[in-house]
């Protein structure tokens, strides 16, 4: 399942996010474009797993969840 997350600090890293979700389940690949000027997080990113029961309890956990004063907002990307 591929997952959107938004509202992320500009410092955030791919390996943050990925650290975050993997509580949950294998994560496959994670993906926070970056500015290409300062290459700070542009607040959104990507990630994606495998295991749709493990992406979907994430979701229900993280959604709204605080990080650094922000709260995410965390649902399923169809593309």
């Amino acid at each position: 399942m591929n997952i959107y997350v938004s509202n992320l600090c500009s410092n955030i890293q791919d390996e943050d996010l990925k650290e975050m979700f993997s509580v949950y389940g294998d994560v496959q690949s994670v993906e926070i474009p970056k500015d290409i000027f300062s290459g700070e997080s542009r607040g959104f990113g990507f990630i994606e797993m495998e295991d749709n029961t493990a992406a979907q309890n994430a979701i229900d956990a993280l959604h709204q969840k605080e990080v650094d004063t922000l709260s995410l907002s965390v649902k399923q990307y169809n593309n």
